[in-house]
């Protein structure tokens, strides 16, 4: 066991205090233990200092430090030591053991304890970012050199003297475990040690702010200012009239006085310069390093001519073209190496936009950039290709463009001016360049243009439809137009006024119209219903007209006809328009009515029942009448009225009956009354 140990030892422990003063100590009180690291803090002056600490393999803690009366009592500071919770360490992972200690903000003089560092059989071996120096040996302790230490089960204080912010601890061996903290102890009184800590052939140093000084080394080690021959980690222990002390550290770097010769062959570019100088020559300096030793440096010095890029004079390019970059090099004997904005790598390229485009071009060890910068020429904006009709002898045609200073050339008539006369159908092409080479054609097809013909101006009659089919001369497909907005071929027509229609073809539109005019027919009475002893009159309203009846021929304007039929006359206008009017001659004008004296409705067949017969007209109403006045039959029959001689179903008694027939003519509505008697005979 550890601890067992440890007891054994005690008897050749001896305990030595390097700073005897009323010095005040801050110690850590810690928290926050999460496998690989912790936290403390730190109460100085009033104010919380934060510590972390964190390793590359994990440890814990313990409630206190590891028999903290046995070994560290004959610490000065010792009652300020708070026997609490602490870190455990195993310093794990071996030569590869790393411990990071770090304050929330800069520190001055931190000290670190170590309890149980280490064992007789397995000594543990620390070292340090910075150097240390021990302020308390509590025993088992080895301080091996300014940054390093070893422990055999050892008990110590070392402080690090100077101000910082992070401190590294490396480990080399794991262990059981050793309890650390950290604690503050600012200054009891302010040290200066000014100079330069790096010289050539010695380093001097100057103390101040203490009674006497005491340096680890040098040629007056006893005085305030030391000089230092040789590099090291030297301590100060500055003591005050008070007798406190305060340790510093400084770390002196003492270099050879001897002159360092040195030849330097440089090759640059023009333009440039190396220590100075631009131009190629042999140049000897005797220089001081910053630590004041002699150094002759000399300098063999080629300034290379930077190589040269031109470009040629092609700037603008055409819209979708290409054009081909290919600059020219001085001198042109020498190999390079090329490096385009476009990533290329060649001596020339084709582009095929506008824009600016750079080059670097290289031997090896110079390099030079040029660039170009493109436009684009826009190519001639030209009408769009259009067919046209050839209607005239000749045709005048235009290129189409609406800039100046522009080439033309037509096909195939090879002309060069910017419009064209031609008198032949056929296709005609142009092509528009500019001053820069940029081009665009436009192709004009002529064509003959249709013919189309409506006919001479018409006429119709009122009531007819013309339908209109225009002749047409050519061949392929047409669109039609008329001013109605119709755009069938074939147009019916029924109304006065000028018609037009447009046919087109591709591009090509022909026109023409024809009047019709379409004539009143002659005004004529309806048709009508008469009987047969009257005259036929046409019947009409107009004058200047002419008649035709179909029944015989004759052109009067009044006939005379014997039997009942439908008569027609054919009437004209001085237009040639003609209507026809219809005359029904039904029957005499006058009806005639026959009515028996007597009827015997015995049913033998013969005279059973009373009937009227009417000639020329039609029956309304027949009612029969008793002796009384009294009605007893009613018939409607417009054709054959007749009374069987009852009286809702009974034989009526032989007697005198009086009757009433009412009646119409067949020329007009009104009824007309007949009345008289009969005899019933049984």
């Amino acid at each position: 066991m550890k601890h067992l140990t440890i007891i054994l030892l005690l008897v050749g422990i001896n305990v030595k205090s390097f700073a005897q003063c009323n010095q005040d100590y801050s110690w850590a009180k810690w928290s926050n233990f999460n496998g690989t690291s912790a936290n403390g803090t730190i109460l100085v002056n009033g104010k919380d200092v934060d510590v972390t600490m964190s390793a590359n393999y994990s440890f814990s803690s313990t409630n206190e430090i590891f028999l903290l009366a046995n070994f560290f009592k004959q610490f000065s500071g010792y009652a300020t030591i708070p026997n609490a919770t602490v870190p455990l360490t195993t310093w794990a992972v071996g030569q590869g053991g790393k411990t990071t200690m770090c304050f929330s903000e800069p520190v001055t003089n931190p000290i670190l304890l170590f309890a149980s560092l280490g064992r007789l059989s397995e000594p543990v071996t620390l070292s340090f970012s910075e150097p240390y120096v021990p302020l308390y040996d509590g025993g088992g302790m080895t301080f091996e050199d300014s940054y390093s230490l070893v422990g055999y089960e050892g008990n110590s204080i070392v402080m690090f003297p100077g101000t910082f912010t992070c401190l590294t601890i490396n480990s080399t061996t794991p262990e059981y475990y050793t309890n650390i903290t950290w604690g503050l102890q600012p200054p009891l009184f302010p040290v200066i040690i000014s100079g330069n800590l790096k010289g050539c052939g010695s380093v001097t140093l100057k103390a101040s702010g203490g009674n006497s000084y005491k340096w680890s080394g040098g040629k007056t080690p006893n005085n305030a200012t030391n000089t230092f021959e040789t590099s090291g980690v030297y301590t100060l222990i500055t003591t005050d009239l008070n007798g406190c002390k305060v340790i510093s550290l400084k770390t002196v770097t003492v270099l050879p006085k001897s002159i360092i010769n040195s030849s330097i062959n440089k090759t640059i570019c023009q333009g440039e310069s190396y220590v100075g100088y631009k131009t190629s020559g042999i140049y000897t300096d005797t220089l001081k390093t910053s630590a004041g030793c002699d150094s002759v440096r000399t300098l063999k010095l080629d300034v290379l001519d930077l190589p040269q890029i031109i470009f040629n004079n092609d700037k603008e390019i055409c819209n979708g073209k290409t054009i081909q970059l290919a600059p020219t090099f001085m001198p042109n004997n020498t190999s390079y190496k090329y490096k385009w904005s476009t990533s290329e790598t060649t001596p020339k390229i084709s582009i095929k936009q506008a824009g600016t485009y750079e080059l670097i071009i290289e031997n090896g060890i110079c390099s030079t950039k040029a660039s170009t910068v493109i436009t684009e020429e826009i190519i001639p904006k030209l009408k769009p290709d259009e067919t046209f009709c050839l209607k005239s002898p000749i045709l005048i045609l235009e290129s189409g463009a609406n800039s100046t200073g522009l080439k033309y050339l037509w096909t195939p008539t090879n002309s060069t001016n910017p419009t064209l006369t031609i008198s032949q159908i056929g296709e005609y092409k142009v092509k528009v360049t500019t001053q820069s080479g940029c081009e665009a054609t436009r192709t004009i097809t002529i064509v003959n243009a249709p013919t189309i013909d409506l006919g001479i101006d018409r006429t119709i009659c009122e009531g007819e439809v013309f339908e209109l089919i225009p002749t047409i001369v050519g061949t392929g497909t047409f669109s039609y137009l008329w001013t109605s907005g119709e755009t069938t071929k074939n147009l019916k027509l029924s109304k006065t006024g000028e018609v037009k229609i447009s046919i087109t073809q591709n591009s090509c539109t022909v026109s023409d119209s024809m009047l019709l005019t379409v004539n009143p027919l002659p005004k004529i009475l309806e048709n009508e219903t008469t009987c047969e002893d009257k005259q036929l009159v046409a019947g009409t309203l107009d004058n200047n007209l002419s008649y035709l009846w179909e029944h015989s021929g004759e052109k009067t304007r009044k006939v005379k006809v014997q039997n009942e039929g439908a008569y027609k006359v054919k009437i004209s206008n001085q237009f040639g328009c003609s209507a026809t009017r219809t005359i029904n001659v039904v029957g005499p004008c006058s009806p005639k009515i026959f009515v028996p004296n007597a009827f015997t409705p015995n049913k033998d067949g013969i005279n059973d029942d009373f009937k009227i017969i009417i000639v020329g007209g039609t029956v309304k109403y027949l009612y029969v009448y008793n002796r009384w006045g009294e009605p007893i039959y009613t018939d409607t029959n417009p054709t054959n009225p007749q009374w069987d001689g009852k009286f809702k179903g009974e034989v009526c008694p032989e007697g005198t009956y009086a009757f009433k027939l009412i009646y119409k003519t067949l020329i007009d509505e009104i009824e007309y009354n007949y009345e008289g008697t009969i005899l019933l005979i049984r």
